[in-house]
């Protein structure tokens, strides 16, 4: 839950792959899947039901930040010439981002 505040407080997933989320998701519906397969206790089917639950909140913030504000509003969060960030966090999501070409000293 951390990350997912952290996300939404910066309105970024810059550093997160899609990659990795998709095989963190994957990894958790399968021991969700196995728990209620092998009919598991009770709270170890809540434990793997919220960690897909987060997952998918993941997943979603990424496709939302990445992709859904740039057809929203014209223009994605990634970029730097958001006008409703400050310069210190337009350089902090600049620093997280794996595209990031300008390199600073």
């Amino acid at each position: 839950m951390p990350q997912i505040y952290k996300n939404y407080q910066i309105k970024s997933t810059a550093g997160l792959s899609i990659f990795f989320l998709a095989e963190w998701l994957l990894g958790d519906a399968t021991n969700l899947l196995g728990a209620l397969f092998t009919k598991q206790a009770t709270w170890q089917v809540i434990i793997a039901s919220y960690y897909v639950f987060v997952d998918m909140c993941l997943v979603i913030q990424y496709f939302w930040y990445t992709h859904g504000t740039q057809w929203l509003y014209g223009e994605s969060l990634h970029s730097s010439s958001s006008s409703m960030r400050s310069d210190g966090e337009s350089d902090i999501i600049s620093g997280l981002s794996p595209i990031n070409t300008n390199f600073r000293e």
